[in-house]
């Protein structure tokens, strides 16, 4: 709220002489899902229709001393059982001030961690110094009021269930470095965040008034090159941290640690008129004892729900591991709300017009098994996961004849294997218009 109220004021000031553009979107949806008693979580036939306007105001402006990037988007709904009206921030909404040596960033601003073609986003909102040199950029968040990165596609055909957020004391500091060469270009990305009453995790410890405090700090290390057609990345990311507990037998402390790795790689070819890609994430899982009981958390997530496909991640909101979500740290083994350390490929194929695009996506979800003694790390193999599946195909159509009108239609199917017979679909329209 306060970096909104700043955002605002600093509009409102500039808002004369800044570029400026309004987007107007109607668009409206429609989904279906049903499944059988195997998933204790959903035992019912579930449709709902939406629809809604979309008021999208942004404002720019870049001079030598500042960069005023802000974007902010008003949703009105008037179909469906919630009604109610939203307010987002755009990916980046931010003002940065220009010194000799460096910037200062106030404001949401996203972080380059993740292949830009997989929706999975992450940054700091709040306040952040930028250094950028020939070939090296160095880039410190000093303070940032972390709450799952929201963004309005993500919850545009959300429940208030899965839309309800928590509030509580919490802060995240954060550092990156990049450095681009001849061989391509390295990253490391540095973040801790103490969730001190935030979430029900840190509520744990009834006697401490300010929470828990919980905390959780994440590595990544990645590598991406381009080549001809090709586009490669590889990364590793590690998670440490502690989750303070009333009582835990096998730890005098009364605390249960998180430690967890996760490797991704992302490959992709591109032409003039299409292009494909493919992203695999494979995280590894709890450590437990003979007996089953969770000795450490394994990997745990960061950021945005990872893809945007309406039945994963807007009907189930399924994670594919334990995550720091907009309700703080959450691990549940279900399908619906579902964190479960699980592994998750991706793949697109794009065909390309100079006025239009044709995507079509898959996503499937494979979870690990919860054995009675695990080592946790990560596998290969199949024996370690679930034979039930979760996996959603998508088709999507966008035309756009001007720069100020575009049509957007697209489907999506939803389902599991036989065991679980789960399936749903999902259809939406948007037709959008900007000045």
């Amino acid at each position: 709220m306060r970096t909104f109220i700043l955002f605002l004021s600093f509009g409102f000031v500039s808002f004369l002489c800044a570029e400026k553009k309004v987007l107007g979107s109607f668009y409206w949806g429609g989904t279906q899902f049903k499944n059988s008693q195997k998933w204790q979580s959903l035992s019912k036939q579930q449709e709902q229709m939406d629809g809604g306007a979309l008021a999208a105001l942004m404002w720019q402006e870049q001079t030598l001393d500042y960069t005023y990037n802000i974007q902010l988007f008003f949703v009105k709904r008037f179909e469906g059982e919630q009604k109610e009206d939203f307010l987002y921030l755009g990916t980046n909404a931010y003002l940065q001030i220009f010194f000799s040596r460096f910037s200062l960033l106030a404001g949401r601003v996203q972080s380059n961690q993740y292949p830009q073609q997989i929706h999975w986003k992450d940054g700091g909102e709040g306040l952040q110094v930028l250094s950028q040199f020939s070939s090296l950029e160095l880039r410190i968040q000093l303070f940032d009021y972390y709450r799952g990165y929201p963004l309005w596609e993500n919850f545009q055909y959300s429940s208030e269930e899965v839309r309800r957020s928590k509030t509580g004391k919490r802060f995240r500091n954060a550092f990156s470095v990049i450095q681009k060469n001849g061989f391509g270009v390295w990253s490391f990305f540095f973040t801790y965040l103490n969730s001190y009453d935030w979430g029900s995790f840190s509520q744990d410890l009834p006697d401490q008034n300010n929470g828990d405090r919980d905390y959780l700090y994440h590595g990544r290390l990645r590598y991406q090159v381009e080549f001809s057609y090709w586009q490669f990345g590889v990364a590793f990311t590690f998670a440490r941290g502690l989750d303070k507990i009333a009582q835990n037998p096998f730890s005098p402390e009364k605390s249960l640690p998180i430690s967890g790795e996760m490797a991704d790689i992302f490959l992709q070819y591109t032409r003039n008129h299409y292009w494909f890609s493919l992203f695999l994430f494979l995280p590894d899982s709890d450590k437990r004892n003979r007996e089953g009981q969770v000795l450490e958390l394994g990997y745990v997530g960061m950021g945005s729900i990872p893809y945007r496909t309406k039945g994963l991640a807007q009907a189930y909101n399924f994670y594919p591991a334990a995550w720091v979500t907009h309700r703080g740290l959450e691990k549940q083994d279900s399908l619906f709300l579902a964190r479960r350390n699980s592994f998750w490929a991706n793949s697109q194929l794009a065909l390309q017009g100079s006025m239009w695009q044709l995507v079509f996506s898959y996503n499937y979800i494979l979870p690990r098994i919860r054995k009675r003694e695990s080592s946790g790390g990560i596998e290969t193999d199949k024996k370690f996961y679930e034979k039930q599946f979760l996996a959603e195909a998508g088709l999507a159509f966008h035309w756009q004849k001007t720069e100020n009108y575009s049509l957007l239609v697209e489907y999506s199917f939803f389902y599991s294997n036989q065991s679980s017979f789960l399936r749903g679909q999902f259809v939406e329209v948007a037709m959008q218009a900007s000045f």
